[in-house]
């Protein structure tokens, strides 16, 4: 197993602080469920659309109780008394059922925090796993580049993080040639026949020919 190299790591965690991304729990409990046996006060705050029939529910609790305060506080300066850091709940259904992803945050985040914080977590995991090469070879032009330092066309951090993460899915190190070979298969994919408009055409023409038998009959 490789590991995460230290320009990975310190680039991941740029991308954690840039959206006040603190850590990940991932059990197959509600966040609910987690903090009660935590003995943690949790409130519910919103639920947000992750994406088409996925939610998210945002819950707020005291940054300064319990076993969550010790871990937190590792990662970030500590709390004021009356602090809150923030809990989003999003379940993954998987072939066994509901897994929960407790993503933890000092900030009250957004549908592209939380989006983040999970690339963030399946990169790293790919990675440390050995299934992406933090160093490759770029497929077009064959130049040698760690994925932290491909060109990105976006203009916010976070956005420029995500094309990083497909370029390193792709083996591309710039967006640029990703964003051309995407359109050229959007050009190139085949054009399919829109059968509603023969069906229609078809029902025209029988129309027509009963029109005509009719006239002829009288």
């Amino acid at each position: 197993m490789e590991g995460l190299d230290g320009k990975t790591e310190r680039y991941l965690a740029r991308i954690a602080s840039e959206i006040g991304y603190i850590y990940r729990d991932y059990s197959d409990q509600p966040t609910e469920e987690l903090f009660a046996k935590k003995d943690v006060p949790l409130y519910h705050c919103r639920k947000i659309k992750i994406e088409e029939e996925k939610f998210a529910t945002i819950y707020n609790f005291p940054a300064n109780v319990g076993e969550f305060a010790s871990r937190l506080n590792q990662n970030t300066s500590q709390a004021d008394e009356d602090e809150f850091h923030y809990a989003a709940d999003w379940p993954v259904q998987t072939d066994s059922g509901y897994v929960h992803h407790t993503f933890l945050f000092d900030t009250l985040p957004q549908r592209s925090d939380i989006k983040t914080a999970r690339h963030i977590n399946k990169v790293w995991k790919q990675i440390d796993c050995n299934e992406l090469k933090q160093y490759f070879t770029c497929r077009v032009c064959s130049q040698r580049t760690h994925w932290t330092e491909t060109e990105g066309s976006a203009d916010e951090e976070t956005d420029i993080f995500r094309e990083r993460v497909m370029m390193l899915e792709n083996q591309i190190c710039d967006h640029s040639t990703l964003e051309r070979e995407s359109s050229t298969h959007v050009r190139t994919k085949p054009k399919q026949k829109d059968s509603s408009h023969e069906e229609v055409d078809s029902e025209s023409n029988e129309s027509e020919e009963a029109r005509n038998q009719t006239q002829k009959a009288n």
